[in-house]
């Protein structure tokens, strides 16, 4: 378990090889490069060359977490993701929401960088010490909601980033879903995964978690925060239909 708020370590997977590793995410890291998108922007410096090309096997998927994912803050759930876009070779910021930035820090990781190319279709299964890298070829061809469906039938409490047919066809302004949910990957995110035969991320509740360092002042800043919202003078109308 890592240091309050985070789950201590950062996930690297190497599609070309499997290969897998973990190392700690530095204290020092966390303290200058503040939350998911700070240290996501950090990796991306170092792991994503100015010129790749982006659909090539060079270029890298940043998958980030905050220190607040997986507590009770409300409006914490979402997940940052960095790539070098094949839309117009910027390095957007795509953010979603769902299970999966909970799920995955519950498997003792922040961030997860996944670079390389796989010789078959695969997905990448993450639960906490076994990392592993499946067969996909039966969910080739399938959209966004049949996969993320297939998936939770097998890795059930868990969290599904797949990717349909467009995200296959290296479609550059493809995007997808987290959990069936919002959109995420506006910049061409699932034809990324896509040039990579990366079906699916699919991350499975783990055995670990996060600490809090102070947890009754947390509870009691939460308490303010919703007890703002319920009052709000506009709340009833806006949670009708």
């Amino acid at each position: 378990m890592g240091f309050a708020g985070y789950a201590g370590n950062i996930l690297y997977v190497d599609l070309t090889t499997g290969g897998v590793r973990k190392e700690p995410l530095n204290i020092e890291l966390a303290r200058v490069y503040i939350g998911g998108a700070g240290i996501n922007n950090k990796l991306a410096y170092e792991c994503i060359p100015s010129k790749v090309n982006p659909l090539s096997p060079g270029n890298a998927i940043i998958i980030g977490t905050g220190p607040f994912n997986g507590t009770i803050i409300p409006g914490s759930s979402e997940v940052m993701i960095i790539y070098k876009s094949p839309l117009n070779g910027a390095f957007p910021y795509s953010c979603g929401g769902g299970k999966f930035s909970t799920f995955l820090k519950s498997s003792g990781y922040d961030h997860v960088v996944i670079t390389g190319r796989s010789d078959k279709p695969v997905y990448l299964e993450i639960e906490d010490e076994d990392i592993r890298l499946r067969d996909a070829s039966d969910l080739w061809g399938r959209d966004n909601f049949e996969t993320a469906d297939i998936l939770r039938q097998r890795h059930e409490p868990c969290s599904v980033i797949p990717i349909g047919q467009s995200g296959e066809n290296l479609v550059n302004i493809s995007v997808t879903h987290i959990d069936k949910g919002g959109t995420v990957g506006s910049g061409g995110f699932a034809a990324v995964m896509g040039s990579k035969n990366l079906k699916a991320i699919v991350a499975v509740m783990g055995t670990k978690g996060i600490t809090v360092a102070h947890p009754h002042r947390l509870r009691k800043i939460v308490d303010e925060i919703l007890a703002r919202v319920n009052s709000y003078h506009r709340r009833q109308e806006m949670m009708v239909g």
